[in-house]
């Protein structure tokens, strides 16, 4: 579904979606250039605890990736409060 959105047409796409470190890489690097500049990415699951569906499961590694991409972006960075994030 990403590819059929217009690069720089989004003020604010919010991700909840799959939570390894394969699924948030690939969420943030497809989303970002369809970001309006002064645009925001929202996401969930910000957690700092990797077993956060248990040990059946991949790894939650929402954080620390969303943190170190913001940085490489040069992006700001904001944790919020119930698991949020902003970038």
């Amino acid at each position: 579904m990403i590819d059929e959105i217009p690069d720089q047409s989004l003020d604010f796409p919010y991700i909840d979606g799959d939570h390894t470190l394969r699924g948030i890489t690939v969420d943030l690097m497809q989303v970002l250039p369809k970001i309006k500049d002064g645009g925001l990415i929202g996401g969930d699951d910000f957690v700092n605890k990797p077993w956060q569906h248990g040990a059946a499961y991949e790894p939650t590694l929402v954080c620390p990736f969303a943190v170190y991409f913001a940085e490489a972006m040069g992006l700001p960075f904001v944790a919020l409060p119930h698991k949020q994030f902003l970038i």
